[in-house]
């Protein structure tokens, strides 16, 4: 299975210390160019910490790979460039999308493309036997202290794994 993932998931992952977690999984990571500068490039040159630790797990762990795609057809409909290449990647690439942006959720899912909120990767993670249930409490917490999940979710999680 491959995820495209967004640069808003790519951050909230790194500042929840996730990053690990996904070598765990067995799937293929992929993300465009501007999900790499928007996360990576324009973090550095803003000295955010979660920058850096993205490079390091692109660069040098190649946990994730950046795969180019061309997004003029989608730019106007999406809200930046990184939400529409994570939009392309997903239909190109037979991708899911993975995003924590619930506008760019919801368009996606308007034009049918595969797509997940980032607790719910860890959800399904779990429903497939690939995480243990503390496991995902840990990540939902991990998300919900840097903003990546609401408690709102976290209760809607909670209702369908039966807590």
């Amino acid at each position: 299975m491959i995820i495209a993932i967004d640069a808003c998931t790519l951050i909230y992952l790194a500042k929840a210390g996730l990053l690990d977690f996904l070598k765990r999984l067995p799937y293929k990571y992929i993300i465009d160019k501007e999900v790499y500068n928007e996360a990576v490039i324009k973090g550095m040159e803003e000295r955010y910490p979660d920058a850096y630790l993205l490079e390091y797990f692109i660069k040098k762990q190649k946990i994730i790979e950046i795969v180019g795609v061309n997004i003029s057809k989608e730019i106007d409909y999406f809200v930046g460039e990184g939400e529409a290449s994570t939009y392309m990647l997903s239909v190109e690439k037979n991708a899911i999308a993975v995003t924590s942006d619930r506008v760019a959720y919801k368009k996606m899912f308007r034009r049918n493309a595969k797509v997940v909120q980032t607790d719910l990767m860890f959800l399904n993670a779990y429903f497939k036997k690939l995480i243990s249930k503390r496991e995902l409490l840990d990540a939902l917490n991990r998300l919900l202290a840097v903003g990546g999940t609401t408690p709102e979710r976290i209760t809607f999680i909670l209702e369908k794994i039966g807590e």
